[in-house]
C-alpha cells in the first residue's frame, strides 16, 4: 500500500464520519430496524444529515477549536495525550445524541442505544489512551462491523451480507494504512478493531 492510499483511506474512513455511514447504510438497506416505517426515504435522509451535524461536524469543530487555541498541536492528534480531551469532547456530543433521538425523536430508540454504545467505545478508548495509544480509526470500523454483524444475528431484515463482505475488507485496508502511516503499531490498530467490534455486537444484543 502506498502511503498516499493510505492517507486517502484515514480521511475517508475517519472515525467521526462512521456513525454516518451506519445510519446511511440503514437507510440503503431499506431496513425498519432503526426507522418507524412512518418514516419516508425523505425523512431517513434527514436523519443523516442530523447525524452528520451532531456526530461529526460538532466534534470535528470543537476538535479545530482546540488546534486554534493551541491546547493541541495538531488536528491528527499523534501525541497520546492530546488525545485526551478530544476523546472526551466526542463522547459527550455521541451522548448528547443520543438523548437527541430518545427525547426528540422517540420513533429512533433503537438509533439511540447505538449512540449509546459508540460513545461507551470511545470513552473505553480515552481511559486506554491515558496509558496506550489504542487505533480509534480501528476501533470505529470494527464498531461499524460489529452492528451490522449483530443486526443480522438477531433477524434483522436487510441485505446486510454485502455490506459485511465489504466492510470486512475497508477494515483491513483501514487497519493496513494506519499501520502504514506508523500511526500505531499492529497491536495497538488489532486491539482497536476488536474493541470496536466486541462492543458495538454486544450494543446490538443488548437491544
Amino acid at each position: 500500500m502506498s502511503r498516499r492510499l493510505a492517507i486517502i483511506l484515514s480521511y475517508v474512513f475517519h472515525p467521526l464520519l462512521l456513525s454516518t455511514y451506519l445510519v446511511a447504510i440503514f437507510v440503503i438497506i431499506g431496513s425498519n430496524s432503526l426507522f418507524h416505517p412512518s418514516y419516508n426515504l425523505v425523512a431517513r435522509w434527514m436523519v443523516v444529515v442530523v447525524v452528520l451535524v451532531t456526530s461529526c461536524f460538532i466534534p470535528g469543530l470543537s476538535i479545530l477549536l482546540l488546534k486554534v487555541t493551541g491546547v493541541i498541536g495538531s488536528l491528527q492528534l499523534e501525541n497520546r495525550r492530546e488525545r485526551m480531551m478530544p476523546f472526551v469532547y466526542t463522547a459527550v456530543f455521541y451522548a448528547f445524541t443520543a438523548y437527541l433521538f430518545e427525547r426528540q425523536m422517540s420513533s429512533l430508540h433503537l438509533l439511540s442505544v447505538l449512540f449509546v454504545g459508540s460513545a461507551i467505545i470511545i470513552s473505553l478508548l480515552t481511559l486506554i489512551t491515558v496509558i496506550w495509544k489504542i487505533s480509534a480509526h480501528a476501533a470505529g470500523v470494527g464498531g461499524l462491523l460489529g452492528y451490522l454483524i449483530g443486526f443480522k444475528m438477531i433477524g434483522s431484515y436487510g441485505a446486510y451480507d454485502v455490506w459485511i463482505i465489504a466492510l470486512v475488507l475497508v477494515s483491513g485496508l483501514v487497519l493496513a494504512a494506519r499501520i502504514k502511516l506508523k500511526a500505531h503499531s499492529p497491536a495497538q490498530a488489532y486491539a482497536g478493531f476488536g474493541l470496536g467490534l466486541f462492543i458495538s455486537f454486544i450494543t446490538v444484543l443488548w437491544i
